[in-house]
């Protein structure tokens, strides 16, 4: 039995060093591209400036993930 654990804690060890070099969260990184596209799409159609506020603060937020999630653009 405590053969198996140390295969297990082993195996675990392995695939976490080479999950290491992947990106962090590749689909976060294409769900947050789409949701810029998508705010930016409302942001340039939005008829008042406090819309257009409130569509940069959510712009902003979704920055902020993509800094989270270590995305490139």
């Amino acid at each position: 039995m405590p053969v198996l654990a140390v295969l297990l804690i082993a195996a675990f060890g392995i695939w976490a060093l080479s999950c290491a070099h992947a990106p962090r969260w590749p689909n976060a990184c294409l769900l947050i591209e789409r949701d810029r596209a998508e705010v930016r799409e409302h942001m340039l159609t939005a008829p008042a400036e406090a819309d257009r506020r409130r569509y940069a603060d959510v712009l902003d937020r979704i920055e902020g993930r993509a800094t989270i999630a270590e995305c490139r653009r």
